[in-house]
């Protein structure tokens, strides 16, 4: 049985504009997701190539990539360490300088 309404059906531009603007936010969220991630793997990339070694012990930090820690501080200037041993002893070294980002890597990955 079909029922047929009484008056005029009524679009709801309301509900339409929403819609889009939903849209609109989940793409622009998922440009900068996909492109804050791009920027991270060629980052991470890059820290190997600035730091290859450990400024005090030594160590090689593409072989030990799994506790290699990675400091940036605000002046602009980075400092590699091949685990938070070290990573502790460059924050007690550097005590006037303030960072502004601290990366590891992982232990299955070896990325930071």
């Amino acid at each position: 049985m079909i029922r047929e309404t009484a008056g005029p059906v009524y679009y709801n531009h309301k509900l339409e504009e929403e819609t889009i603007m939903r849209t609109k936010v989940t793409m622009l969220s998922c440009c900068f997701f996909f492109s804050f991630a791009l920027t991270a793997v060629l980052f991470a990339q890059d820290d190997l190539k600035q730091h290859p070694a450990c400024k005090y012990c030594g160590m090689d930090r593409e072989k030990f990539a799994h506790s290699r820690f990675f400091i940036g501080y605000e002046d602009g200037s980075s400092q590699g360490t091949c685990s938070i041993h070290c990573a502790a002893i460059e924050f007690a070294l550097q005590i006037d300088k303030t960072p502004r980002s601290c990366r590891w890597g992982t232990i299955r990955a070896k990325r930071l």
